[in-house]
């Protein structure tokens, strides 16, 4: 698991490289919740949006998200305009 400056929605996952698979996530480590700062300066603490896995992605993703705490910030899939 590795940290992500980039906020997206669940994509089908490509095939292995190398060094695995990757999907952005957010991780809320923090009583199930998340700080987000975004480019224009303002942070805010998001919560989990309940976003359902790939049905592309293995067998056991949402067990692994479920126990890391791993989801998305919002269930939006185009990008954030700042307003």
């Amino acid at each position: 698991m590795e940290e992500t400056d980039a906020i997206v929605p669940p994509v089908p996952l490509s095939q292995s490289a190398w060094w695995g698979t990757f999907q952005a996530m957010t991780h809320f480590r923090h009583t199930n919740v998340a700080n987000m700062a975004f480019l224009d300066g303002h942070v805010e603490t998001v919560i989990p949006a309940g976003v359902a896995s790939d049905p592309t992605w293995p067998p056991g993703a949402d067990d692994y998200r479920n126990r890391n705490g791993l989801d998305f910030p919002s269930k939006v899939t185009f990008p954030y305009l700042g307003q």
